[in-house]
């Protein structure tokens, strides 16, 4: 792998290796296109409509499996850039991104689940309070924290940090 997991970067008090700052801007780049792609085009216009509805987005005329297909085809190539800049940093075995799925799950639930930013935000929080966890608790709390965040943001506020209460018309 071109990107060394041993060379690191000190700015102050923070170190960050390599490939974490790979990862970081790989993760803020794949996270920018993404928005951009839901949010500012035709197609993103669809793939909403589609999530929101599918017969509807039928009877308007949407190509509901070629969004679809789209759809999926975006996600495994997050995942693809996912599972490359990780795979160098985490142990090969058949579960090796059950921790990070969990992990987005718990930042995506923390930023807000219909809100793209807010998981990205939710994602630096989560990070770096379990890289200050770690380092103030102890390193076994570091796994258990992404749970408590769950449990807390549920309890405190359903719809996470940037995300917008549902209200269902009838």
């Amino acid at each position: 792998f071109p990107i060394s997991d041993t060379k690191t970067y000190q700015v102050g008090p923070v170190v960050m290796s390599q490939l974490s700052l790979a990862t970081l801007a790989a993760g803020l780049v794949g996270s920018l296109l993404l928005y951009l792609l839901v949010q500012k085009t035709r197609l993103g216009l669809a793939m909403r409509a589609t999530s929101e509805n599918v017969m509807a987005a039928q009877t308007l005329g949407i190509p509901t499996r070629l969004v679809l297909s789209v759809s999926w085809g975006a996600a495994s190539a997050l995942g693809v850039v996912a599972g490359i800049f990780l795979a160098p940093a985490l142990l090969l075995d058949p579960f090796f991104m059950l921790d990070p799925f969990l992990k987005g799950f718990a930042a995506a639930v923390l930023g807000g689940l219909n809100s793209l930013p807010g998981a990205v935000v939710g994602a630096l929080i989560l990070g770096v309070a379990e890289s200050l966890a770690g380092a103030y608790l102890t390193i076994q709390f570091k796994n258990t924290l992404a749970f408590l965040i769950i449990i807390v943001v549920l309890l405190i506020r359903p719809e996470g940090l940037l995300g917008k209460e549902f209200k269902e018309r009838v």
